[in-house]
C-alpha cells in the first residue's frame, strides 16, 4: 500500500533536500526525491523558501554559489523513439507559374516555397480542377 502523502515539511525531509542542495542536485529532481522517499509533495520554489528560512540552520550553501549540476546520463531503461536523420530530398514539382496562368486554369498551389508552382489543369468550376475542387471544399479524394 502506498505511502501517505503528506503536504508539509518533515525534519527528515528538510535534512534530505539540504543535503541535496549541498550535493548540487537540481532542485526539480529534489522535489521527485522528496516526494517518492518521504511522501511530501513541494515545488521548486519551496526548496528556495527552505532556503532562505532555514538554509543556515541546515548548512545549506548559498544559492549563488551553486554552479549548476552536470546533466545526468541518459535514463537507459526508459524507451526513447531515436528518429533517423531524413534526407532532404528535392522534389522536382510539375506546375506552371502564376504569370504563366491562363483563364481557365487551375489555381491550386503545388508547393509552399519559393519558387511557387500552381496546378494548372482545365478548371470545372470557378478557379479550379475537379481534383482541387474537392480539397477546397473540404472532402478529401
Amino acid at each position: 500500500m502506498p505511502r501517505a502523502v503528506k503536504s508539509k515539511w518533515t525534519p527528515e525531509a528538510e535534512k534530505a533536500a539540504a543535503k541535496m542542495w549541498n550535493d548540487l542536485v537540481d532542485t526539480n529532481r529534489i522535489v521527485l526525491r522528496l516526494k517518492a522517499d518521504h511522501g511530501v509533495i513541494v515545488k521548486a520554489e519551496d526548496i528556495h523558501s527552505l532556503l532562505r528560512r532555514k538554509g543556515g540552520q541546515l548548512g545549506m550553501i548559498e544559492g549563488h554559489e551553486r554552479q549548476r549540476a552536470d546533466r545526468p546520463e541518459r535514463v537507459v531503461n526508459r524507451k526513447v523513439k531515436v528518429r533517423k536523420p531524413v534526407k532532404a530530398e528535392v522534389a522536382v514539382v510539375e506546375g506552371i507559374d502564376l504569370m504563366d496562368l491562363g483563364q481557365h486554369q487551375c489555381r491550386y498551389p503545388l508547393t509552399k516555397t519559393l519558387p511557387h508552382k500552381f496546378c494548372g489543369a482545365e478548371t470545372v468550376h470557378g478557379s479550379w480542377c475537379a481534383k482541387h475542387l474537392d480539397i477546397i471544399k473540404g472532402k478529401k479524394s
